[in-house]
């Protein structure tokens, strides 16, 4: 793999992680409504940011 997709990997995995944790949060006990939605807010977020990250890259390289 080349470093452009392992980068791409790396950032999607840190924003994918981010959900995952918002979810272990909200059921490992009763947090409040806007802890877990900020944390799910934060990872949503980040994958757009990456998702739009990627598109530019790829844009520029010729291959969309």
């Amino acid at each position: 793999m080349g470093g452009a997709m392992l980068e791409a990997l790396l950032w999607g995995g840190i924003a994918a992680g981010s959900l995952l944790v918002g979810a272990l949060l909200a059921g490992a006990r009763p947090w409040s409504d806007r802890t877990v939605g900020v944390v799910l807010a934060f990872g949503a977020g980040l994958e757009a940011v990456v998702g739009f990250a990627v598109a530019a890259g790829l844009s520029l390289l010729g291959e969309t």
